[in-house]
């Protein structure tokens, strides 16, 4: 659950930030501020991942001949000093 939500959630910010590429003016300046404001919670699933996300793994057999996705000892600090970098540059932006 945690894996789909690292990766879902990045997904649907862009989606509203071209959301509000397409619409008038007038109507994309709240869209905009929404998605700045909102831009820094998509690394949130990342770092609960770090910090809760143990021995789980999921399995993509159409990825790259068979990719396996898991958090062990030495993913966990990357993944979590990740998800602070990737926070704190998208809450610099806005």
């Amino acid at each position: 659950m945690l894996f789909a939500l690292t990766f879902l959630v990045p997904i649907a910010v862009v989606a509203v930030v071209v959301l509000a590429g397409v619409l008038p003016a007038q109507r994309a300046a709240p869209v905009r501020r929404g998605a700045a404001l909102c831009a820094p919670l998509a690394a949130v699933p990342a770092g609960l991942l770090a910090v809760f996300g143990g021995g789980e793994s999921v399995d993509v057999p159409w990825l790259l001949f068979g990719t396996r996705f898991s958090v062990d000892a030495v993913a966990r600090p990357l993944l979590s000093i990740a998800a602070l970098l990737y926070g704190g540059s998208l809450l610099a932006l806005t």
